[in-house]
């Protein structure tokens, strides 16, 4: 940068015009840190942006300037040119409302078409989807075609078919396991529904499940029948 160049751009603008060449002032002040003018300079373009940085730099150039009255005079000006910036802007903008209120037809104008945004990935509309409560996410005959993995650790597991017996052997312990692997046995006072002899036919205990239908068809007689059927129906899967 000359000399003809600095003066012509810088010396004569106003602290807004000066605010984008801040940086390069700052440069300038860095390489030469005598230039009384430069710095003048730089905190007038610090004035222009605003806040609280020209604050700061005010001491540091109050201490190079021969007439420390100036910088004072520099941030006057500044806070004047904001305040009627400030004015302009608030005028304008309430110019534009009032024109809304004398033509309200502009103001609820409706807006044009949507612009057609054309998208990568169609996926189309979503499919409805019935979800029953209480329900496995996986049927029967998902888990009886299940192909289970025996070279990764818990499909080896689950192929094993585990038992609690089986693990405390392995560990060791001395525990008492003769009563462990017995199937549960129904209590005489015990309550009963279908819904209970259901689950226990499902999981595999058949002789509770005939036991609960038994205890029903005592206290249901009227649907002596519908029960006996199903207790045949559970020793036709048990013998086959």
């Amino acid at each position: 940068m000359d000399r003809s160049t600095f003066y012509e751009k810088y010396l004569n603008a106003t602290p807004r015009e000066l605010a984008p060449h801040g940086y390069l002032l700052q440069d300038t002040v860095r390489r030469y840190p005598w230039f009384s003018l430069g710095r003048l300079l730089l905190f007038k373009s610090l004035c222009g942006l605003g806040g609280e940085a020209c604050l700061s730099e005010s001491e540091k150039t109050a201490a190079y300037l021969y007439w420390r009255n100036k910088p004072y005079f520099i941030l006057q000006e500044s806070l004047k040119e904001q305040e009627k910036q400030a004015e302009d802007e608030f005028f304008t903008l309430d110019l534009s409302q009032e024109i809304e209120k004398d033509n309200p037809d502009l103001a609820q104008e409706e807006p044009g078409p949507t612009p057609h945004i054309k998208r990568e990935f169609d996926l189309g509309p979503p499919q409805e989807r019935l979800f029953y409560p209480g329900s496995d996410y996986f049927g029967k005959a998902d888990l009886a075609t299940l192909q289970l993995d025996v070279t990764a650790p818990i499909d080896r597991f689950i192929s094993e078919n585990p038992r609690f017996t089986q693990v405390l052997k392995r560990t060791g312990e001395n525990v008492d396991t003769s009563d462990q692997d017995i199937s549960p046995v129904l209590a005489d006072d015990e309550f009963v529904t279908e819904t209970l002899a259901r689950i226990y036919a499902q999981q595999g205990y058949h002789k509770l499940a005939i036991a609960c239908y038994g205890k029903l068809i005592l206290l249901y007689p009227e649907k002596s029948v519908y029960f006996a059927t199903l207790v045949e129906e559970i020793k036709q899967k048990t013998n086959n």
